[in-house]
């Protein structure tokens, strides 16, 4: 809540108060809604993947979810672009960017377990490269089609889907039907909160425990795939969230899932409601000439803390 209050005071434009103008205070209140919709549903998904996958280093982005899901939102923007030139409604319109995004974040996490599975032990590290490999590939993909479309009116959306940047233009019922995705989907991963504790077992003491494991596991990537779509649609890839909010939870309410779902998700909303507040501030006070692309920060302070991660599961491999 604090941090929220930070975020509704803290002005692009060099002023730091409360605002009075409705129209700006509308305006940050939908920035900060927007953020903190986006780091719970990152920070869920990223815990999710971890307790099911048992892999301390996975993230939406790092596993190239983010990224299936940003190249598949393209593919819904070109024929929305087109719909809004042509005045034609298009089918792909009328699935909507959720949708899309939902697809392409099932298939690029459906090419990593492939992939990684295929291999007689799918240690932590060949799944994040894998990952790696498919968000370099749907990268490329992203570029190749803006190029090719670039001409179109309203393509410059696209930069938002390479890097992650929170959106002022989608409307208030956007938000709304993210939210409550984002709140129906939390609360079914916390009522499957004891689920998750057990797939942290192998899967014989799982399934010994009278826990189904692949229905399990399948509903469980299915969720986190909704979440990592619904951030994704509304921000682009927004880098490290998943990975970092759960860590830190872990340090402050424990390991049992029940406590650390709904944490994680406040962390994760925290997260990003504050470093878009460090943005817009860094702005206003001119230490940055515009109000960076909130995936920057993300980026800088998740990779050295990635390493960290990295390096530590490295020695308990050993």
């Amino acid at each position: 809540m604090g941090v929220g209050l930070l975020g509704l005071m803290v002005g692009s434009s060099g002023g730091w108060a409360w605002p009075a103008d409705e129209v700006v205070r509308s305006s940050r209140f939908e920035r900060v809604w927007q953020a903190g919709v986006v780091g719970a549903a990152l920070a869920c998904a990223g815990l999710i993947y971890q307790a099911v996958l048992r892999n301390a280093l996975a993230d939406p982005y790092l596993l190239g979810v983010a990224s299936g899901a940003s190249l598949a939102t393209f593919c819904w923007k070109v024929p929305a672009v087109y719909a809004a030139v042509t005045g034609a409604i298009p089918w792909a319109v009328g699935v909507g960017r959720f949708g899309f995004a939902f697809v392409g974040a099932l298939a690029a996490a459906g090419v990593v377990l492939g992939i990684a599975s295929s291999r007689k032990r799918a240690d932590p590290g060949a799944i994040v490269l894998v990952g790696l490999m498919v968000s370099m590939t749907c990268g490329a993909l992203l570029l190749l089609l803006h190029e090719l479309v670039k001409a179109l009116p309203g393509s410059g959306y696209f930069q938002t889907l390479l890097i992650g940047e929170l959106q002022t233009n989608l409307g208030r019922d956007v938000l709304m039907w993210a939210t409550a995705g984002v709140v129906v989907m939390g609360a079914w991963a916390v009522l499957n909160s004891r689920r998750l504790d057990v797939l942290r077992l192998s899967d014989d003491e799982a399934q010994n425990l009278g826990v189904n494991v692949r229905r399990s596991r399948l509903g469980l990537l299915l969720a986190a795939s909704l979440l990592t779509a619904i951030a994704v649609a509304l921000s682009g890839p927004v880098g490290f969230v998943g990975l970092l909010a759960p860590h830190a939870a872990r340090r402050l309410v424990g390991g049992g899932h029940a406590r650390l779902l709904p944490g994680s998700m406040l962390l994760g909303a925290g997260l990003l409601i504050g470093a878009d507040a460090l943005s817009r501030g860094m702005a206003g006070m001119r230490v940055i000439d515009t109000v960076l692309p909130i995936g920057v920060l993300t980026g800088l302070i998740g990779a050295p803390a990635f390493l960290v991660i990295l390096m530590r599961a490295g020695r308990g491999a050993r």
